[in-house]
């Protein structure tokens, strides 16, 4: 798909005539036909607004190709997160308790070893399914 096709389809997606583009743009009507047409480019100051306009990035207007998008990173970065908040929530519990009536403070250090081993599985299980995790 082209320049123009892409610009075309973009537009009815969004449900905007060439008019309402036009004036968002604050071009002529005219200008939007021609870049529609592909008699003209948009001009280099007018890329911007329209990659906000259709919520893309300018390389996805320009080429045609979608950025991989970050959220994907940050769901599964979250998800990571959340089983270590569990994970180490649960280890303080059981140091506290276990130190506390067996008074063997001395020896209690090793859930936190534990708990370090459990965090690199998971990191691996993580890396070994393709997900990111920071």
């Amino acid at each position: 798909m082209n320049f123009e096709q892409r610009l075309t389809k973009l537009r009815t997606e969004k449900k905007l005539t060439i008019e309402e583009v036009a004036e968002i743009l604050k071009v002529k009507k005219e200008t939007i036909e021609k870049w529609e047409s592909g008699e003209k480019k948009p001009d280099f100051d007018k890329i911007l607004p329209l990659c906000e306009l259709f919520d893309i990035s300018a390389d996805e207007l320009l080429t045609g190709k979608k950025e991989v998008k970050k959220v994907e990173k940050k769901k599964n970065n979250s998800t990571y997160k959340q089983i270590d908040e569990i994970i180490s929530t649960i280890v303080l519990i059981l140091y506290l308790f276990l130190s506390f009536t067996t008074m063997a403070w001395h020896i209690t250090w090793i859930l936190w070893i534990i708990y370090v081993l459990i965090m690199q599985i998971i990191k691996l299980i993580f890396s070994l399914r393709g997900k990111e995790y920071e």
